[in-house]
């Protein structure tokens, strides 16, 4: 049976301790050649009236496996980026497109023993916890010892689970 889940969901599952275990296995693992991985692809196509460049549709993907795991993920986003000038620097941004002010990413998890489809999830909490974790584990692994005061670059929506 496939699971269906929601970012509520998957944000009462998983616990920042419990993603830093994860993650830190997983990086180990990497480093003896004990996981698989696809670079990320990306695919953009200029949307229609739009001469100007500034607003197009992206598909990315990315895969990748973990053996000790016995799964293999496949992380998908479908996306409308826009170019924002309004301020000093133009910068893309993410446009919210889907119903309800959303965007999609998803995540499939397969068994690597059976190939059987496990999961189905939004990927946007799970993307918040990697992203923090990710960076606890670099500064725990960077930090002199005696360090009292943390900074980090960002305000985005990324922001909150790096700190």
């Amino acid at each position: 049976m496939t699971l269906l889940l929601s970012n509520q969901d998957v944000a009462s599952a998983i616990t920042m301790p419990e993603a830093l275990d994860c993650l830190e296995r997983a990086f180990r693992d990497q480093a003896l050649g004990r996981t698989v991985d696809r670079p990320r692809s990306h695919t953009n196509t200029p949307l229609e009236g739009d001469r100007l460049g500034s607003r197009f549709y992206e598909f990315k993907s990315m895969d990748g496996s973990v053996q000790r795991f016995r799964v293999h993920a496949l992380r998908l986003n479908s996306n409308v980026i826009v170019q924002d000038t309004s301020g000093p620097r133009r910068h893309w941004e993410i446009e919210s497109a889907a119903p309800g002010g959303t965007m999609c990413g998803l995540l499939l998890l397969f068994s690597v023993d059976t190939g059987e489809l496990l999961a189905i999830m939004k990927d946007r909490h799970l993307q918040e916890m990697r992203v923090g974790a990710t960076s606890a584990l670099a500064a725990r692994a960077m930090a002199r010892k005696e360090s009292s005061v943390a900074g980090f670059f960002g305000s985005g929506g990324l922001a909150g689970p790096q700190l």
